[in-house]
């Protein structure tokens, strides 16, 4: 019984990490990809749009938040 109390606060764990890595990798990328385009820092970072990609990585973070930096930069 106590494996099954366990199992849900593994699995939560497991979730936050995982969208904590999205999110470093959505701001890494988006500040290459802005720098990139406009050639300059960007002035703010976007907040991390997590909620919709629940199951990402820092990968798929970075390539999400380059491509809106690059847009973003060309403004």
């Amino acid at each position: 019984m106590r494996n099954l109390t366990i199992a849900p606060v593994l699995v939560s764990a497991l979730v936050a990490f995982t969208q904590a890595d999205f999110c470093k990798g959505f701001n890494q990328g988006y500040f290459v990809g802005y720098r990139h385009a406009s050639g300059k820092d960007p002035d703010a970072i976007p907040e991390c749009p997590m909620q919709q990609y629940k199951d990402a990585d820092w990968e798929q973070g970075f390539r999400i938040g380059s491509q809106q930096g690059l847009k973003d930069g060309q403004r």
